[in-house]
């Protein structure tokens, strides 16, 4: 794992740097903003009015929907209106800014709300896919776009209002009406979760506090920290460094200053971005910052420390701030407390005692509730006098990420029970441990639905029969219909056995194990994580399984080794060339000695004439997974979203220059990146770079990985060889897919069924809650 506690390297502070999208900054704000907005709901579709620039008025209105939305509208019998807009006297200056703009709307239909409406609305009057349609309109009407023109939302309630639709057929078909509706998807509401206005709820009060924050992975904990800004100094502590180094690059794009403190033994260690400096020299040359003085925080706002780190954390930014005004907010406290003994339990222990920050938040998906922790929240209570205690929990999921066991079969309570006794265990505890829902797969949950109902296992009188209980369509969604198969499963009575005997289950994936040859096309729309315990092992039985034939391999072997001498080489060269700059005191003198030392020149010139004689390696495509050579040659090619690597001739270089182990290099060639602990650390960087570009097929990484890999993966395996890993890190792991996207195909597979039991029962014996008690509570 990547816990390291050390100083950040040159390239880790060259990614911070690294600006966030647009799309990323507006939610930044969005939740920078939140913390005195938290209600407010924003939306990026465009109405007509706006588009046009024009002030709201009941003439424009009505103008603009006879001239340029009443045309594309399908008549409907019933409805009537006034066509006459001869008789509106407009402003001169609008008829001019409508007679500029005339040309340009018809060009840019497609971004402006109203003719979304249209085109949904046009498709319910021809009777065109009319319940999915009618549910897409239903909740297009709810959004929160500003100035929709208001005939339009009059006549859109109209259709509303007189369409006969089908609650039954709707909720059956939810996977492609609600999950996989990309008008819904794509232009909903933005606003900060429900968790979030909860965090900032409870940070607005003036006690001090203890907040334990339990959401769902992917759902923003990591970036509420910016909004905690507005009133607070922060210190974000977190164990992998990875986590960090995505919160310190967040903030830079919004101009918060910060101070990094990765392997600080002492205060003296902490180092400021140049945001956060006061004190600093400027370089000649450019006029850019050139040294800071670190000793000088009174601007910082956020400390990112790791765990070693926290104490000088404490100290440093105590001495320019009252402690009462600083929160501690932890990322995932329980990392490494799966272990019963581990080398940083006296670490985080000693952090906990030495602590004197009275506002602290404990953040984590799989944070043990408050029932769990009696006594650390008895010990945090006595140390510090007034505290209160809250318990944020959340079980909000906007992507379904289904669990595949290793025989193909989507893993959901109703198809792992075998008994009643199971069946009520497992239902009482995805009742308790709500994140859950993120993995219950709505297609399987239909079926289900489907045939409870075909065989009559509930009464259509009782409240639980799907029309009673979905009785409006504005109940409908994900996250209902989840709630309704759960509580459904609940109201079964009958023996068990004999509904499972009657129930067809059907196969997600005829065969899952071949990933780099037959089964590689089943990996769909972003990269995979395989997450296993012998990485060495995993790597050549891939490797193997490509079938590469043995000369190929003999060949690319020969000219890696080849590579290889050369590099080393270069790397002499390199450190001659290194060595005789560390004798030169300043820029000047480094220019000159560059551009006329005879030694100097003919080093640079051996340099360029060694790297001239790097040989390109790489592989037929016909070997490479998904590449469309080698979806021909498995009968895939009709496959379209079938995902795979994209690595050019540049990082082929930088990879061939590494020094690793020959296998490594021969899988990122295939595609396929390895995290572990080797011996070269630019081979780790480039890895990084290539996943955090989504440049890779597959990426291969041990259990404790899995706390430092924030990269948007579409389908994740867990290796046979994980057995002894806990329910909350199984969860923990699972959280590493569907990150940041939309909902695409995604999947988590199971090497082996054992795991099933570990996810959808309860786990008696808790090793992080033993732990967490036991270093963090009273002794």
């Amino acid at each position: 794992m990547d816990f390291k506690q050390n100083k950040l390297t040159k390239y880790e502070w060259n990614s911070i740097e690294v600006p966030v999208d647009d799309k990323e900054k507006f939610i930044l704000n969005m939740i920078y903003n939140g913390f005195e907005e938290p209600d407010k709901i924003y939306n990026k579709n465009v109405s007509l009015l706006n588009k046009m620039k024009l002030t709201k008025s009941e003439h424009i209105t009505k103008y603009l929907f006879v001239k340029y939305i009443l045309p594309y509208l399908k008549s409907i019998e019933g409805y009537k209106f006034d066509k006459n807009i001869k008789k509106l006297k407009l402003k001169k200056a609008d008829i001019i800014k409508i007679d500029n703009m005339d040309k340009n709307i018809k060009k840019q239909m497609d971004i402006i709300f109203e003719y979304k409406l249209v085109y949904v609305i046009n498709n319910i009057i021809k009777n065109k896919q009319k319940n999915f349609n009618y549910y897409t309109l239903n909740n297009l009407l709810k959004l929160n776009v500003e100035n929709v023109n208001e005939y339009l939302l009059e006549f859109s309630n109209y259709i509303i209002n007189n369409t006969v639709y089908n609650i039954e057929k709707i909720i059956y078909n939810s996977y492609d009406y609600i999950e996989r509706n990309d008008l819904l998807n794509k232009n909903s509401d933005i606003k900060l979760y429900t968790h979030q206005k909860q965090l900032f709820n409870c940070c607005n009060q003036q006690n001090s506090k203890l907040i334990l924050y339990q959401a769902p992975t992917g759902t923003g904990k990591t970036m509420s920290p910016i909004g905690l800004t507005k009133k607070y100094k922060i210190i974000f502590v977190c164990a992998a460094k990875h986590v960090g180094l995505q919160l310190a690059k967040s903030c830079i794009s919004m101009e918060i200053p910060i101070a990094v403190a990765f392997g600080c033994n002492d205060p003296g260690d902490i180092r400021l971005h140049y945001y956060a400096a006061k004190d600093y020299i400027k370089n000649y040359k450019s006029g850019g910052i050139f040294k800071v003085d670190n000793s000088v925080g009174d601007k910082v706002q956020v400390i990112i420390s790791d765990i070693k780190s926290y104490l000088p954390s404490m100290n440093y930014l105590m001495a320019f701030e009252e402690k009462e005004n600083i929160l501690t907010y932890w990322d995932e406290p329980t990392i490494t407390l799966d272990y019963e003994e581990h080398e940083y339990h006296n670490l985080l222990r000693n952090n906990w005692r030495e602590n004197q920050i009275p506002n602290m938040v404990l953040s984590s998906a799989t944070l043990p509730n408050m029932k769990e922790l009696d006594s650390m929240i008895t010990y945090y209570k006595i140390k510090f006098q007034d505290t209160q205690v809250y318990n944020i929990i959340s079980d909000e999921c906007k992507k379904t990420i289904p669990i595949i066991n290793s025989d193909g079969y989507v893993s959901l309570p109703h198809t792992i029970s075998k008994n009643n006794i199971q069946l009520f265990k497992s239902i009482k505890h995805c009742y308790e441990y709500k994140t859950l829902f993120r993995h219950f797969d709505i297609r399987e949950i239909i079926r289900f639905i489907k045939f409870i109902h075909k065989y009559n296992y509930i009464d259509n009188n009782n409240i639980l029969y799907l029309t009673k209980y979905f009785d409006n369509i504005n109940k409908i969604d994900v996250v209902s219909i989840k709630e309704y198969y759960l509580n459904l499963l609940n109201e079964i009575r009958c023996d068990w056995n004999n509904i499972i005997d009657k129930y067809s289950f059907e196969k997600r994936l005829e065969s899952n194990i071949y990933i780099t040859t037959k089964d590689a096309h089943t990996l769909t729309d972003g990269p995979t994580i395989y997450i296993c315990e012998d990485i060495d092992k995993l790597s050549k039985v891939l490797l193997k399984m490509c079938d590469i034939p043995q000369i190929e391999l003999q060949n690319i072997e020969k000219y890696i080794n080849y590579n290889n001498n050369i590099n080393e080489k270069i790397g002499y060269l390199n450190k001659e060339l290194e060595d005789i700059m560390n004798k030169i005191d300043n820029d000047r003198k480094i220019e000159r000695t560059m551009n006329n030392d005879p030694k100097v020149i003919q080093i640079n010139k051996s340099l360029s004439k060694l790297q001239s004689m790097i040989k390109d390696i790489k592989f037929d495509n016909y070997y490479i997974p998904n590449k469309p050579e080698h979806l021909k040659k498995y009968n895939k090619s009709k496959v379209l979203n079938a995902y795979t690597s994209d690595i050019d001739e540049k990082t082929v270089e930088e990879i061939m220059m590494t020094n690793v182990d020959n296998i490594w290099k021969v899988l990122l060639l295939l595609g396929i990146g390895v995290f572990k602990n080797h011996n070269d650390v630019n081979y780790l960087e480039i890895m990084k770079r290539l996943a955090n570009e989504q440049k890779l097929y597959l990426i291969i990484a041990s259990q404790d990985y899995i706390y430092g890999t924030n990269y948007q993966f579409c389908h994740c395996y867990i290796g046979k060889d994980l057995k002894n890993m806990t329910q909350e890190k199984i969860i923990q792991a699972f959280g590493r897919v569907g990150r940041k996207s939309l909902q695409m195909d995604y999947s988590i597979r199971l090497r082996d069924n054992d795991f099933i039991k570990k996810i959808f029962f309860k786990e008696k014996f808790k090793q992080e809650v033993v732990n967490m008690n036991k270093l963090f509570g009273c002794v």
